[in-house]
């Protein structure tokens, strides 16, 4: 078995690719100008066979890339779809966790699906149970494991969790002017990455 990794690139396709020589093996998606991948994740309970990605348009899809997904032909996906109202913007963070897909766009939307598997021909979740907004602008966002937390974090240094039950912040920290952040719950300037580390939020650079 080839080892291999998944990937995304600024046109639109999820790709897997080779590390012994990064040989493309297989790719997902349409490729078209302005519909980058912003974000991966792997599938409800990191299922390694399923792949999602967040666009720069703010769409979310899941792709099955299993063993059997090898064919040109083999098309099984899932679309995660916002409102029609909604100003589309890149998404900056996106977890399939548990029962539910989280992802939060740039704009600092934050929108919960219940989990949808891709089937064959294409198939699209239902509407988000949860869409609520975190702020002004996010740079970075984090959803915790048990899928219960985000944390979402700008270019203002400041750093929100939030109760993805109740839609509501949970704990806010800011970096004090002129002061460089000392925590690992309070992001750098120019956050664009985080993740959570021992049920504790971290963004990073």
């Amino acid at each position: 078995m080839v080892a291999s990794c998944i990937t995304g690139d600024d046109t639109g396709l999820v790709k897997r690719v080779g590390l012994s020589q990064g040989q493309e093996l297989h790719r997902w998606g349409v490729q078209a100008a302005g519909v980058g991948v912003c974000r991966l994740s792997w599938g409800a309970g990191d299922d390694e066979g399923v792949c999602g990605a967040g666009m720069q348009t703010g769409a979310v899809r899941f792709w099955d890339t299993g063993a059997d997904a090898d064919s040109a032909t083999y098309s099984a996906t899932c679309e995660y779809t916002v409102p029609a109202d909604s100003t589309p913007a890149a998404i900056v963070g996106l977890r399939a966790v548990g029962t539910r897909v989280v992802a939060c766009d740039a704009n600092a939307c934050v929108r919960v699906w219940q989990w949808a598997a891709p089937i064959v021909g294409g198939g699209a979740a239902d509407a988000p149970q949860l869409n609520f907004q975190a702020g002004k602008r996010a740079a970075a966002a984090a959803v915790a494991d048990d899928g219960a937390r985000l944390a979402a974090g700008g270019r203002e240094a400041d750093l929100t969790v939030w109760d993805l039950e109740r839609g509501e912040a949970a704990l806010s920290k800011r970096c004090p002017a002129g002061h460089a952040p000392s925590s690992d719950a309070v992001p750098p300037q120019g956050a664009s990455s985080g993740s959570w580390q021992s049920g504790t939020p971290r963004v990073s650079e």
